[in-house]
C-alpha cells in the first residue's frame, strides 16, 4: 500500500462443500488527491485446475528425470545452438565431466568426442531429416566404440549411447575363431561336421564326404543321417558317446565304423564338442583309421606267424639238449667218471645244458606271450581258470628278469 502497487496473492480456501481450492487475489488501492487510500478494487479467481495442471506437469518432469537417470544407457538432449540441456549420470561418466560443466555449452567445445565429423554429420542428418538416426562409431579421443540413438525433438536432438568396446573386441575375437575354424574345416585335413543327436548333419567338408563316398547334395537329398550309417555292432557305443556329450558337453574320442556309400565298412574316430550351452548341436571331427586298422592287423598277423615259426625249432632245441643231458646221466655211471678231471667237465657241462634249458623256457614263455597278444587282439583268447603255485611263478619270474636284464635284480 504504501509503494502503491499492484497487490497480488496465491492461497487456498475451504469452500462451504469442504473442498479445497487454490484462489489468487490481486487487487490495486485507490487513492485521494493527497495519496491516501480511499478503496481496493480486486478481482479473485479460481486457480485450482491450474495448479493440479502444474503439479502433474512437476510430477510428469520428475518422473521423467528419475527415468532418465536410472537407465542403463547414458543419455543427454541438446538445443537447436547443439548446446547441452540434460545428462543423466551415465552421460557424466562416460563423458568424464560433471553436469554443470556441461549444461548450456556447445557439445563441440566440452565434448570432443562428439566434435568428431562422423558423429556432428550423424546428428544433423537427424536434425534435418527429422527421423531417428541409429549408428555405430569409434571415438578417437577416447578410443571407444559407441552405439548411439539420436532422436529429434522440437527443441533440438535426443541422444541414447552405450559404450560398445567390449563388445566390439568380443565380436572381433569371434569373428577370428570363426575363420580359423573355417580355415581348418576347409583344409580338409579330417573330416567335420556339424549335426545334431538325432542325426540329421548340417554341414560336412568335402574329407567327411569323401569318407562316406556321398556328395553334399546326396546327404541333403537322401536326408542322410550320420548315426544311421553306423555298423550295427558299435550303435551301443554311439549311443554312449552322445549320452557323455549331452551330460558334458563334449564326448572323448570314440572308435566305429561306418559303411560308405558302396557297403564297405569303413574304421573311423570321432569326437564331438557342443557348439552352443545346453545345446543337441554339436561339431564333430571324424577320422578315417583304416589305415592304421591294416597295421595293427598285419602286426597280430606277423605275432602270430613270428611266435609259431619260433615255437618250432625252440621246441627242438629244447628236446635236443634234454636228450644231451639224459646221455650224460648214462655217461656219470661209468667208470671213467670217476675221473677228476672228467668229472669236472661234466659237471661244467651239466651247468651249461641247466643254463641253456632256462634260457629256452624264457624265450618258450615270451612267445606264449606273444600269441596270447595276437588272440586278445582278435579276441580268441581263451582263459582256462585253474589253481597255480605262486612262489613258483614268482621265482620263475625273478629268473626270467635277471636272466634277460643282468643285474636288475641281483639282490633277489
Amino acid at each position: 500500500m504504501a509503494a502503491k502497487t499492484e497487490y497480488s496473492v496465491e492461497y487456498r480456501h475451504l469452500y462451504p462443500d469442504h473442498s479445497i481450492h487454490w484462489l489468487t487475489l490481486r487487487g490495486r488501492w485507490l487513492y485521494d488527491d493527497q495519496g491516501f487510500p480511499l478503496r481496493m478494487i480486486a478481482a479473485v479467481m479460481d486457480i485450482t485446475a491450474l495448479k493440479q495442471a502444474e503439479a502433474q506437469q512437476l510430477a510428469a518432469a520428475s518422473k521423467m528425470t528419475s527415468i532418465l537417470e536410472s537407465i542403463s544407457d547414458a543419455f543427454f538432449t541438446i538445443d537447436n545452438d547443439w548446446r547441452y540441456t540434460y545428462v543423466n549420470p551415465h552421460a557424466e561418466k562416460l563423458l568424464g565431466k560433471k553436469l554443470d560443466e556441461l549444461l548450456g555449452q556447445p557439445i563441440s567445445a566440452v565434448t570432443p568426442a562428439f566434435a568428431d565429423p562422423f558423429f556432428t554429420r550423424k546428428f544433423r542428418e537427424a536434425l534435418t531429416t527429422q527421423q531417428a538416426n541409429h549408428f555405430e562409431a569409434f571415438s578417437l579421443p577416447q578410443k571407444k566404440w559407441f552405439e548411439v540413438h539420436a532422436y529429434p525433438t522440437p527443441e533440438g536432438l535426443s541422444v541414447y549411447y552405450q559404450d560398445i568396446t567390449e563388445r566390439k573386441r568380443i565380436d572381433r575375437a569371434l569373428r577370428e575363431s570363426e575363420l580359423k575354424f573355417r580355415r581348418f574345416v576347409e583344409s580338409n585335413i579330417i573330416g567335420v561336421l556339424v549335426a545334431d543327436i538325432y542325426g540329421n548333419i548340417y554341414e560336412a567338408n568335402q574329407a567327411y564326404l569323401a569318407i562316406t563316398g556321398y556328395t553334399a547334395e546326396e546327404i541333403e537329398r537322401q536326408h542322410l543321417q550320420w548315426t544311421a550309417i553306423t555298423t550295427q555292432e558299435y550303435l551301443p557305443r554311439q549311443a554312449q558317446a552322445i549320452e557323455e556329450f549331452l551330460s558334458t558337453g563334449i564326448s572323448k574320442p570314440f572308435e566305429i565304423a561306418i559303411r560308405n556309400k558302396k557297403g564297405k565298412q569303413i574304421p573311423v574316430m570321432m569326437a564331438i564338442a557342443q557348439l552352443k550351452s545346453s545345446s543337441t548341436l554339436g561339431v564333430a571331427i571324424v577320422l578315417d583309421i583304416s589305415a592304421r586298422k591294416e597295421v595293427e592287423k598285419q602286426k597280430d598277423v606277423f605275432l602270430s606267424i613270428a611266435s609259431h615259426e619260433l615255437r618250432t625249432p625252440l621246441t627242438i632245441v629244447k628236446g635236443s639238449l634234454q636228450l644231451i643231458q639224459r646221455r650224460m646221466k648214462r655217461v656219470e655211471a661209468l667208470p671213467e667218471a670217476h675221473n677228476p678231471e672228467i668229472a669236472e667237465i661234466q659237471r661244467k657241462n651239466g651247468e651249461d645244458l641247466a643254463h641253456a634249458l632256462r634260457q629256452i623256457d624264457i624265450q618258450t614263455r615270451l612267445v606264449s606271450d606273444l600269441l596270447d597278444i595276437s588272440r586278445i587282439a582278435v579276441d580268441k583268447l581263451e582263459l582256462n581258470l585253474q589253481r597255480c603255485d605262486l612262489v613258483k611263478i614268482i621265482q620263475e619270474t625273478i629268473a626270467d628278469l635277471q636272466a634277460t636284464t643282468p643285474g636288475v635284480l641281483s639282490n633277489c
